[in-house]
């Protein structure tokens, strides 16, 4: 009977055990992982791991033994790659910004709506907004470092995205000169309206990539994957309203809090 560690890994390694049966899951998975981030063309990553399977197929070794380090075999490979432009790069970041900057406008705003209150933009809020734009300029220019630190060193990513926030709320808190003053009313349409418009923007764009735009791995022998379960489809598709859902939290919350 097949153990529980065994169940999870057969469960996790699936897809590149359907691509790849001869080798190791987490060797396939590291190589995979390696030249997604070099931006090498799915179709040649199946080509890879189509002759990688077969060549421990018909030796009997293990792929660390014929290989080595899947990293380092990657990055040893001369393989087409297709990188992303900056304006192609920005275009995608775009939307997920748009999203941002109507959530802060609008979260801004109604707190004052409730209490009756007009929308004082100061200066902390006009410093997060423009370190948010900041933040995305750094991840364009440095998208694979940065692709890099989340898969491997998820935990100082997260440390960095938490100390990030903190700097966002401490500087909205201290920077309290007003630059502006304006109807609350105003700055919760807006924000509504700039949050939903980049919502959309980011579906519309993603339905018109198509599956072009997902790229999926092709073995050179007949059958094409993507290399995500039905609950990573669904989290892929969660991600994208990550945005809208913790507005609308955070909205009830400040409801709740103030009624």
């Amino acid at each position: 009977m097949m153990s529980t560690a065994n169940r999870r890994s057969a469960k996790r390694y699936s897809f590149e055990h359907e691509l790849a049966p001869h080798i190791d899951g987490k060797w396939a998975e590291d190589l995979i992982l390696e030249l997604r981030l070099r931006e090498v063309p799915g179709p040649e990553i199946g080509k890879v791991l189509a002759e990688a399977d077969s060549h421990c197929a018909d030796s009997g070794q293990s792929a660390q033994d014929t290989f080595g380090d899947p990293v380092a075999y990657a990055r040893s490979l001369d393989l087409p790659a297709e990188p992303s432009s900056p304006a192609s790069l920005v275009g995608a970041a775009a939307p997920a910004l748009a999203q941002v900057l109507g959530m802060l406008g609008l979260l801004w705003s109604f707190g004052d709506l409730r209490r009756g209150e007009p929308l004082q933009l100061t200066t902390g809020y006009l410093a997060t907004a423009g370190l948010l734009l900041a933040a995305v300029v750094l991840l364009v220019l440095f998208t694979d470092r940065v692709l890099r630190a989340v898969v491997h060193r998820p935990v100082v990513v997260w440390c960095a995205f938490m100390l990030s926030t903190a700097l966002f709320v401490v500087l909205a808190l201290l920077l309290d000169h007003v630059v502006v003053s304006l109807p609350a009313g105003w700055g919760v349409a807006g924000g509504t309206a700039v949050l939903v418009a980049g919502l959309a923007w980011e579906l519309i764009a993603r339905r018109r990539g198509g599956a072009a735009a997902e790229d999926p791995i092709r073995s050179p022998f007949g059958g094409t994957a993507d290399g995500a379960t039905t609950s990573q489809r669904w989290a892929v598709a969660a991600s994208r309203l990550v945005v809208p859902i913790w507005t609308v939290v955070v909205l009830a919350l400040m409801w709740w809090s103030t009624s």
